[in-house]
């Protein structure tokens, strides 16, 4: 595995590569956020290799309420992982659980009281991975 986690601004990253073509799929509105990202200069994790992106996390600070379907979380400090994707050929080899690690490293730095993701059902491999870093479903949104 050749290629290496980097912290980079938004607006260092192609939104054209392929990589992003999943996200987009998922969420139509994921361009429009992307280019807000960057203007406001905000940073991501990025691992690129000799082939592109390979994985990319984005972590937010919220304080903030959660309506979820069947109850509300209270406000509290909170990061919440916003994005987290490896491409295809980045999975299995343990790449996943860097990112967690460092999304769980960040989120102690932080002192937060609580650290999130949001994940559609369809994202099995990614569930199993988080689950098995003791993230729990608290509800659906």
């Amino acid at each position: 595995m050749s290629g290496k986690f980097q912290w980079k601004k938004f607006y260092e990253i192609n939104l054209l590569d392929s990589f992003f073509d999943p996200l987009k799929s998922d969420y139509p509105e994921f361009s429009d956020w992307f280019q807000m990202k960057c203007q406001k200069g905000e940073e991501t994790l990025v691992y690129n290799d000799d082939t592109g992106i390979g994985a990319f996390l984005y972590l937010k600070r919220e304080n903030e309420s959660i309506q979820l379907e069947n109850k509300m979380l209270p406000f509290c400090n909170r990061v919440k992982i916003g994005t987290l994707r490896l491409s295809e050929r980045q999975r299995g080899i343990r790449l996943g659980e860097g990112a967690i690690g460092v999304a769980l490293w960040k989120w102690q730095e932080s002192q937060a009281e609580e650290i999130y993701v949001t994940v559609f059902e369809k994202h099995l491999e990614l569930i199993n991975l988080i689950e098995r870093f003791g993230f729990q479903c608290e509800g659906k949104i």
